[in-house]
């Protein structure tokens, strides 16, 4: 986190606008954390964020994923 935490939050923030990912209302804690999430100049701020650990947990998975150019369009893998 010390190299790409503001990375991550930009990223986990592309793919939460795009739609890319669906989460289940049963992911309260993670719910909670995202729609409190305060960032401040590219960092999450852990005083305000819920569950700051969740959202953590959460841009750290999705750090694996990726786009590639496609045709007119952007393709997830």
């Amino acid at each position: 986190f010390s190299t790409e935490h503001k990375a991550m939050l930009g990223h986990t923030k592309m793919i939460l606008e795009n739609g890319y990912v669906s989460i289940n209302q049963k992911h309260h804690k993670l719910v909670t954390s995202l729609r409190t999430a305060v960032e401040n100049g590219g960092v999450l701020d852990k005083e305000t964020t819920s569950y700051d650990d969740v959202f953590d947990a959460f841009r750290l998975a999705l750090r694996f994923y990726s786009f590639k150019e496609g045709k007119g369009n952007q393709q997830y893998e």
